[in-house]
């Protein structure tokens, strides 16, 4: 292996275990705060995080340009034009995170609002801030190729959320939990201060941040769009049902996240081979090995996760969360729902390297209608949080279906391989529900009292189906295939 390899090679494999790491403490966390929080409670925690979420994107795709510009500008030593794209970067997005922060603050101080709730919106001001530096700093990182810097940074970071969580919930519950969140970036902000200073003035130039913002913002739209469809259910919970409700079903929102984690892996694997292939094969080989093979790989494998999840959730709520048993049902449906949204995972690495994301973001509109309009429909048919979650489900297949017929209608080679795969795609889901539905009628017969052998029951008798159907079909997938290689 050359010189220039090992550097390479050494950062992939600590930021990859970071990585890992960061995701195993997050999954953790997520287990621990519902166990420490009352449902109602959980519920707005659930519901002052989407705040944190939103504001994520307040870069407007500044700091994604960043990523991309600075390298360049890094090749031919021009160190003028780097220090004006991080000023625009850092002090575009400050702007912006000022003006929530503000808005936060005066909201705080409405009559709508209790004291709870006041007290979340005053930290989550200081939140949103916290957070725009410490993103700006772990882009600024990424654009110098510092992955070691942010290694340590995801080691720190989550280990400080982790702890902090269990001990501030332990002493001061609701209120614990938004400072767990303060002192964790605070501390991190403070790591970041001493570790990676600026070392010039950084200055704002409204040009140029206008222009990252135009290189960035077609990106940034596309992943708005799609949060904006995982995330309202959350809302119209809130506001049509209530805080209680939101802390029930905010344990199917955390098993959907927790089951996307696997395709969310996958798709930041694929994506840089799709832009790499992209320009050095021919389209309908570089569009079959990138994106249909692997949709059909997640066809095969989603169900395999999902049923596991499915027939395990039950006994899991009702022994270490049982306050929380009246989300196992919506959590059920999103699940069915998951597989569709893992689909979509796969579809978004061909719409960016097509340059096609900002175009797809207005067809993905839809199935953000199609949520909250369903979500409200089955509400005021009375079914509850379970209808919220079978609205959302409904806009996840909405979603990569109306994602595929956005594909056929602007690629001809992708129209063919798609319609010819269809049936591979679709056929999973159907057997999943089927083998799920059997295996639960043919359990219900059985004379199993004890709920943690029922479910091990219903485990391998949906893997055994499920494993003799991914072998039987084994020419269409290749999930066997690196099974065995790996």
């Amino acid at each position: 292996m050359g010189k220039r390899e090992a550097p390479i090679l050494k950062n992939i494999i600590h930021y990859s275990a970071s990585h890992y790491f960061r995701q195993f403490l997050s999954i953790l966390t997520a287990f621990i705060r519902p166990k420490l929080l009352s449902p109602e409670y959980f519920g707005l925690w659930n519901l002052m995080k989407t705040i944190q979420t939103y504001a994520a994107y307040s870069h407007m795709g500044a700091r994604s340009s960043m990523r991309y510009q600075i390298p360049f500008h890094l090749a031919r030593n021009e160190k003028k034009e780097i220090n004006q794209i991080k000023g625009a970067a850092f002090w575009g997005a400050f702007f912006i995170n000022g003006v929530i922060a503000l808005f936060l603050l005066f909201s705080a101080f409405l009559d709508r609002f209790d004291l709870i709730e006041r007290i979340g919106l005053l930290s989550f001001a200081f939140i949103v801030l916290l957070q725009g530096y410490c993103e700006y700093k772990i882009a600024l990182l990424k654009s110098y190729q510092a992955f070691k810097g942010i290694s340590r940074a995801n080691y720190i970071q989550y280990t400080l959320m982790f702890l902090s969580t269990i001990c501030f919930i332990w002493f001061w519950g609701i209120i614990g939990a938004f400072f767990s969140l303060i002192f964790s970036l605070g501390i991190m902000a403070l790591y970041f201060k001493i570790k990676a200073p600026e070392n010039e003035t950084l200055n704002f130039n409204p040009t140029i941040f206008i222009k990252l913002v135009r290189y960035g913002f077609p990106i940034l739209m596309f992943n708005i769009i799609t949060i904006l469809i995982r995330t309202s259910d959350r809302i119209l919970v809130s506001s049509l049902i209530g805080m209680e409700a939101l802390g029930h079903y905010s344990i199917a929102i955390m098993i959907l996240g927790f089951l996307m984690n696997v395709p969310g892996v996958s798709r930041e694997i694929i994506e840089p081979k799709i832009m790499e292939q992209k320009g050095q094969r021919a389209s309908e080989i570089w569009m079959r090995e990138y994106f249909i093979q692997p949709a059909i790989n997640t066809a095969y494998l989603m169900p395999l996760l999902i049923g596991g999840v499915f027939f395990f959730l039950p006994f899991f709520i009702k022994m270490v969360l049982p306050a929380y048993e009246a989300g196992i049902v919506p959590a059920h449906i999103l699940l069915a729902g998951g597989y569709f949204l893992a689909l979509s995972y796969t579809v978004r690495g061909v719409i960016v390297a097509m340059d096609l994301q900002l175009q797809a973001a207005w067809v993905m509109m839809i199935a953000l209608f199609v949520n909250v309009v369903a979500g409200i429909l089955f509400i005021r048919a009375d079914f509850g949080i379970s209808g919220i979650a079978l609205g959302s489900s409904l806009s996840f297949g909405v979603l990569w279906i109306s994602q595929l017929i956005f594909l056929c209608m602007k690629d001809l080679i992708l129209k063919n391989l798609i319609v010819s795969h269809l049936l591979s795609l679709g056929l999973p889901f159907l057997a999943m529900l089927l083998s799920i539905e059997l295996i639960q009628y043919i359990c219900a017969a059985l004379p199993i009292t004890n709920e943690l052998i029922a479910a091990l029951v219903k485990l391998i008798f949906f893997f055994g189906i499920w494993l003799a159907l991914m072998w039987i079909k084994k020419d269409t997938h290749t999930v066997m295939n690196r099974f065995s290689a790996k």
